[in-house]
């Protein structure tokens, strides 16, 4: 056990002396009497800290020798120690004399992960065994936990074909520094060839093409027959059997022989040829990637029915406004249907010309710029598309709040096109309300730092059409640079004054600085070979520097790309 105490005997006698007036002035004042009763902090030892200085725990903690005991910084600095990682438990035991207390923080050291190694996985890179495994260096060591890890690894090489795979860990402790390095040695179980391969059920495709997307010349892996299967699937849809089905009817495996026998049962179903008629714009095989049969793995009326929608939905999205399609089954003998997609296209409309109607201070050029669809030119197709035209009278009254009319409304949308239907003209009639403006810009409470600096930091200033979801935005933007400046507990409300004849609005942004935060330590843990100051060069961080959420952030950046840390966690 070690200890850190400071001896109060000599100044004993003033002390009292302190805590009487101090006493008088808490009671003339009406505060709590609990403040003047809190017991002062005499000393604080420190029980089994392992590797850890006593004097990097007394920094992280916050209660301090001399200072009367709260309870608030004694729960802040079991918190803090259980937070730092370094201790399987922390307990704290109080011994009371008079107006004093001892403080005795118990620990039990953790071990903490700095290396893990792994052997015989070849040919798997470690990079792809480690995906499988979630403790990471710079963990606290939990051995319970290496019962899971251990399956993972063993899942993994199982489904890879390697049957009664073995998997243990090897632990190399160094319990003077605290450390542990870990080795997961792996021994790969027995591995398959592919045996026989039995299919039942197929006509259209031969049994070698099965044996040929298995690739049976490699060894039996389960996920590669799965995928194999899938790819022969995909083959009978290409064919025209869309409700094809392919099960794994049995595998038997054969550990004497070393062989994996397959039986396969294939269900094809009907034959399905589909034709279209009408189509001159728009090509066979796009009409084809767009009918639901094949995707869905069907064709009755109903997916005749959606897949005639769909097409009519992919006319209409590139201007054919006017398209129709109907879908027509018949079977042409058993086992074999036919469907007849009969396409009336129409005219192709384009967008000749996007005009904005009642407006007044609110210009086509700020609508067209977010709207989805585009008049026709060399670069923009210009499509007249219901679905886009839906999609933009519903964001124009959005488009008109962020350019400074609040209330500004879509009220009609009126559709003009030539007597051949192939060009369009748009017509949004508004209502665009009263313009808002920033007019002033003004800042309650800031006191630490420059107006001007925050001034730089906001998206609306004096002049901007203000849009009340930008102030709530740069109300974020001040924060973040206070947070950046040492107040990382700042809080900022925006308050927008309206003068609702001129429109004009005075923009006050109320703050609320905090307290001022410093750097109180740094901890460095996980390292194994390379040094702590090493770390601390690459910082732009130091002990009493002001709290700086930038700093922090470029410091984290800037250990990863040492490329020598296999992980980088900041915690504040």
């Amino acid at each position: 056990m070690c200890h850190y105490s400071l001896k109060l005997d000599k100044r004993r006698f003033w002390r009292r002396v302190m805590q009487f007036v101090l006493f008088g002035i808490l009671c003339c004042s009406g505060l709590p009497l609990a403040w003047a009763a809190a017991p002062i902090v005499k000393q604080i030892s420190i029980a089994d800290h392992g590797n850890v200085s006593v004097k990097q725990i007394l920094d992280v903690i916050t209660v301090k020798v001399g200072q009367p005991l709260a309870e608030e910084d004694l729960a802040e600095s079991l918190r803090l120690l259980n937070k730092w990682g370094r201790f399987e438990s922390v307990d704290v035991e109080q011994q009371r004399q008079d107006d004093e207390v001892k403080l005795t923080f118990k620990l039990v050291p953790a071990l903490v992960i700095t290396h893990i190694n792994y052997r015989g996985h070849f040919p798997y890179l470690t990079s792809r065994v480690r995906r499988h495994v979630s403790v990471r260096v710079g963990d606290v060591y939990d051995r319970d936990a290496m019962i899971h890890e251990v399956k993972k690894i063993r899942g993994f090489f199982q489904r890879e074909g390697y049957f009664g795979t073995q998997v243990k860990v090897k632990e190399k402790i160094n319990d003077r520094a605290g450390k542990i390095i870990l080795t997961f040695v792996v021994k790969k179980g027995k591995r398959l060839r592919w045996g026989r391969i039995n299919v039942e059920g197929n006509t259209v495709v031969a049994d070698g093409y099965f044996r040929s997307k298995i690739n049976a010349w490699l060894p039996y892996r389960p996920g590669r027959l799965r995928k194999s299967l899938e790819a022969v699937k995909k083959h009978y849809k290409s064919k025209g059997y869309p409700r094809a089905r392919i099960r794994t009817e049995k595998i038997t495996t054969d550990f004497e022989s070393g062989l994996a026998h397959v039986d396969l049962k294939v269900t094809e179903h009907s034959h399905l040829e589909v034709y279209f008629h009408g189509n001159r714009r728009i090509d066979h095989k796009t009409l084809k990637d767009t009918i639901t049969f094949f995707r869905e793995g069907a064709y009755d009326n109903f997916e005749i029915r959606q897949s005639a929608l769909a097409l009519r939905k992919m006319y209409r999205e590139r201007g054919f406004i006017d398209a129709k399609v109907k879908g027509v089954k018949q079977e042409v003998k058993p086992g074999h249907l036919r469907v007849d997609f009969q396409i009336q296209e129409g005219a192709q409309t384009l967008v000749k010309k996007i005009k904005l109607k009642g407006n007044d201070k609110f210009t086509s050029r700020q609508l067209k710029k977010d709207l989805i669809i585009k008049e026709a030119g060399p670069l923009t197709s210009g499509y007249l598309s219901m679905t886009a035209l839906s999609k933009d009278r519903r964001r124009i009254p959005q488009v008109m709040q962020k350019n400074g009319f609040p209330s500004g409304q879509l009220l009609e949308t009126v559709v003009s096109m030539n007597k051949w239907h192939d060009r369009a003209t748009l017509s949004f009639v508004v209502d665009e309300g009263l313009y808002n403006q920033v007019t002033q810009l003004k800042f309650i409470g800031v006191a630490n730092v420059k107006e001007e600096d925050l001034i730089d930091e906001l998206s609306l200033q004096v002049g901007s059409a203000f849009y009340d979801i930008a102030s709530h935005d740069d109300a974020l933007r001040i924060k973040n640079y206070y947070a950046d400046h040492g107040y990382p507990y700042a809080e900022v409300t925006p308050l927008a004054l309206l003068d609702e004849t001129t429109g004009q609005v005075s923009l006050t942004y109320k703050v609320d600085e905090g307290a001022e935060a410093r750097i109180s330590s740094i901890l460095i843990i996980g390292l194994d070979s390379m040094r702590s100051s090493t770390v601390r060069s690459v910082l732009d961080i130091d002990r009493g520097d002001l709290y700086s959420r930038k700093k922090i952030s470029d410091g984290e950046s800037a250990l990863r790309k040492l490329g020598s840390l296999a992980a980088v966690n900041v915690d504040v």
